[in-house]
């Protein structure tokens, strides 16, 4: 970290650790790149309560178990190989199986509860990011792009002085305030809206094991 015009420069700043901040910031440290990780939240995951799929592909690149070697064994909760639909209507269920579509080109694919996954990526983050002479802080929320003569050289909070960066990762979800002021995102008329509702129910983990049967 240097200072310029009495502000903290690094190298690169990536605004969010989610999943997808957390790989950038992985892919950057491991390049050499001093970074820093910008996350609003107490801890990266805080504020999800949900779970899901995530995906290896056979032609990508790399994936996420490249840039953390541990990953399946410490942040997944187990590996899923069939996919199906269930329709409910009544007494009447109509089932799919859709494992064919799920794991085309899928190298891997494991359950995750994005809280526990999450919080292990920061850990792991944190400590790589460290050594390029960053880090990770909690509890910042970026809101906005620091601007010099038109070209964005950081990013303001409203927690800290702003920081400048020679390169900005806006991995600040999928309503990414970081992109719509850049111009690169239009929330004002989107030509469609999505709302998904999830109910959460718990469950005892032996009942779950048997319903699906796994040992």
């Amino acid at each position: 970290m240097t200072e310029t015009d009495d502000y903290e420069h690094y190298e690169a700043v990536v605004v969010g650790c989610g999943p997808g901040g957390a790989a950038a910031a992985a892919a950057l440290a491991n390049n050499g790149v001093e970074t820093l990780v910008l996350e609003r939240g107490v801890d990266a995951g805080s504020k999800n309560v949900s779970g899901g799929l995530i995906y290896a592909e056979e032609s990508s690149p790399y994936t996420i178990d490249d840039l953390f070697p541990d990953f399946r064994e410490e942040a997944t909760e187990r590996p899923t190989t069939e996919n199906y639909i269930h329709n409910v209507a009544g007494d009447q269920v109509a089932s799919f199986d859709i494992s064919s579509l799920h794991h085309n080109d899928t190298e891997w694919s494991d359950a995750v509860l994005r809280r526990n996954m999450d919080s292990w990526l920061a850990e792991r983050v944190h400590e790589m990011t460290r050594e390029t002479g960053g880090g990770l802080l909690t509890e910042v929320r970026v809101n906005g792009l620091l601007r010099e003569n038109g070209e964005i050289v950081g990013v303001t909070t409203s927690e800290l002085d702003p920081i400048k960066a020679d390169l900005v990762v806006a991995a600040d979800g999928v309503n990414s305030e970081l992109a719509r002021d850049a111009g690169l995102m239009d929330w004002e008329d989107p030509d469609e809206w999505f709302q998904g509702v999830k109910a959460v129910v718990e469950m005892d983990p032996e009942d779950i094991n048997e319903r699906f049967g796994i040992e």
